[in-house]
């Protein structure tokens, strides 16, 4: 330890010479970035970190680190040997590590990024995420149509609706409801009070009766949506005569929960 010391201060009057004679003899630094660490030079003329954590009950080295030059070789071998005690951990664990023994880099984020980055080790240790190939898009994300005929459908909320737009009205807690043309992407809002099967159906008639009716409707498997489907279903049950088929026909919505 103590050799590493000298080396470290070998260092340091080598690189911050001209910085450690204006701290010793109270001048104005300027370097900026070195300024702003607030540093100064202690007993055994080591330049060191100030800041505030004098009062902080941590080992001195870590309330007050040791500055290190940045781009030097004796800097790139502290990394080296550090990165390989911490098996070859990330970028900001070796920075950690190095902080941790009392040693501060001046940019040391990206001194031990070009150093893992050039280190064999690490490269194999590194791990490939892996990456699955995406389906192929359903038919109606791909094929042209008029707007609005497929449609997502989800809602978003709660958010606070006046009554009336009269003053001292009371807030409402409200959602909205949003219909997604997947082939345009055009959107389509409507409000409702809850999360209801019987709220979800007004806002279905209200963007049926602006838009038309959709061919494909896509939601999750919300409760609101299955109760619809559900209804939807056994109303189209109760209308499959042959009086009404043909009617009916016109108007069937393919639902489809995903």
């Amino acid at each position: 330890m103590a050799d590493e010391n000298k080396i470290l201060q070998v260092i340091q009057r080598n690189q911050s010479s001209k910085d450690i004679d204006r701290i010793m003899n109270k001048e104005t630094l300027k370097n900026y970035k070195l300024a702003s660490l607030n540093p100064f030079v202690d007993e055994h003329v080591f330049l060191r970190v100030g800041g505030r954590l004098k009062r902080a009950e941590i080992p001195y080295e870590q309330k007050h680190p040791i500055l290190l030059p940045t781009h030097h070789p004796v800097t790139d071998m502290i990394i080296k040997e550090t990165n390989e005690r911490a098996y070859h951990a990330s970028i900001q664990s070796t920075l950690c590590t190095v902080r941790q023994r009392g040693l501060l880099l001046l940019d040391g984020k990206n001194q031990v990024r070009n150093i893992i980055r050039k280190c064999v080790q690490c490269l194999r240790h590194r791990p490939v995420p892996l990456e699955s190939q995406m389906a192929d898009l359903p038919q109606a994300r791909v094929n042209g149509t008029a707007a609005f005929l497929r449609v997502d459908v989800n809602y978003f909320g709660p958010v606070l609706v006046k009554e009336k737009k009269f003053r001292n009205q009371k807030f409402v807690k409200s959602y909205g409801c949003v219909f997604v043309c997947i082939a345009t992407k055009a959107v389509h809002l409507e409000i409702v009070s809850n999360l209801s099967t019987d709220a979800f159906l007004a806002a279905s008639r209200r963007f049926i009766g602006r838009r038309g009716v959709p061919t494909h409707v896509f939601s999750d498997n919300g409760t609101n949506f299955v109760g619809a489907h559900k209804q939807l279903r056994e109303l189209y049950a109760l209308l499959e005569t042959e009086e009404l088929q043909q009617t009916v026909a016109t108007y069937a919505t393919q639902r489809n929960i995903i």
